[in-house]
């Protein structure tokens, strides 16, 4: 039961950080003068991965075609989360660990897409290590 309800909560936080790291893309891409898809999601949509699967990899509103790095991310934020599951169990110092984890990713994602590390996520991700660093010594 465990390991179905860590999985669903990496299925929930990779659905956010691909919904950052695909912000970031926006303003880059408005930076730059060019214009990204802003698709709306809206039911099946939100789901993670079942979302993609049901709408055939199109947006619902202008049948534009719905990129890999989305399935992407979905899937490699579920299998970290088990990884430091297995390897940790359910603590504290796990706790800590998804987080940073979630921050990680997403900065690891928005460098492989975009070619930035924007300071809006790692400072953030930075300040949350060493506040763990320094109270639980991870």
């Amino acid at each position: 039961m465990e390991i179905i309800l860590i999985f669903a909560g990496g299925l929930i936080v990779g659905k956010l950080v691909e919904v950052i790291v695909f912000q970031f893309g926006q303003k880059t891409a408005s930076e730059e003068g060019s214009s990204l898809h802003a698709a709306t999601h809206n039911g099946l949509g939100l789901l993670p991965i079942v979302g993609l699967y049901f709408s055939k990899r199109h947006c619902r509103d202008c049948q534009k075609n719905i990129g890999w790095r989305q399935l992407l991310i979905e899937i490699t934020l579920p299998l970290c989360f088990l990884g430091v599951y297995f390897e940790k169990g359910i603590s504290a110092s796990s706790i800590i660990l998804l987080v940073l984890t979630a921050f990680l990713s997403a900065i690891f994602f928005i460098d492989a897409y975009y070619g930035i590390i924007p300071d809006a996520v790692s400072l953030p991700a930075i300040i949350f290590a060493g506040v763990a660093r320094i109270y639980f010594g991870i």
